[in-house]
């Protein structure tokens, strides 16, 4: 199963990744030695998490997991402006249609949605999943110290997402992290 997910925060502050946790593929990435932050938007304010010792600065992580799952939840912690840290939780949920000819999903919906929204009744509630279920917690000076959220991934194959060349700031798949059994995770 191949996950690209994108760990982002818009920063109007300082800020910097203390690190991203996905318990379901026991797998901890450390800010500044396996992940760096990129501002590849044209809002120079949103910060993105991508591969540190990658060719460039890229839209996201790629996951190569050797199980696939309905369901896993990715945990991403920021120091904001030295004051307090921020924790983002995100529920993905994986599309009941995934399989092998479709054997890659993506939290980047205008990557993946050309060829991957349902065509059924499903789509109000599928929309619906991927926007409204949002909860931030605050502290006492209005900053946002915890955020949920739940997302439903979208799905492609693997070729459709690589060979697109309209998407030059995607992560290459040579910079996955490989979790398969004997693959060597390097970071």
């Amino acid at each position: 199963m191949f996950i690209h997910i994108v760990p982002c925060i818009l920063a109007t502050e300082p800020c910097a990744l203390l690190d991203l946790t996905i318990n379901e593929f026991d797998l901890t990435l450390q800010g500044g030695t396996d992940l760096a932050l990129c501002q590849i938007y044209r809002n120079r304010q949103y910060l993105v998490a991508c591969r540190r010792d990658a060719e460039w600065g890229a839209e996201g992580i790629l996951i190569n997991s050797p199980q696939t799952v309905r369901e896993f939840t990715v945990v991403t912690r920021w120091a904001v402006a030295d004051k307090h840290v921020a924790t983002h939780r995100v529920r993905y949920l994986v599309p009941d249609d995934y399989d092998d000819e479709h054997d890659m999903v993506s939290s980047s919906l205008p990557r993946m949605l050309i060829k991957s929204l349902p065509t059924d009744s499903r789509v109000e509630q599928w929309l619906d999943v991927f926007v409204e279920r949002v909860v931030d917690t605050f502290d006492e000076n209005g900053y946002i110290t915890e955020r949920n959220e739940v997302v439903a991934l979208t799905r492609s194959s693997r070729r459709n997402y690589m060979g697109n060349p309209r998407f030059n700031k995607r992560p290459r798949g040579n910079d996955a992290f490989d979790l398969r059994q004997g693959a060597e995770l390097t970071c």
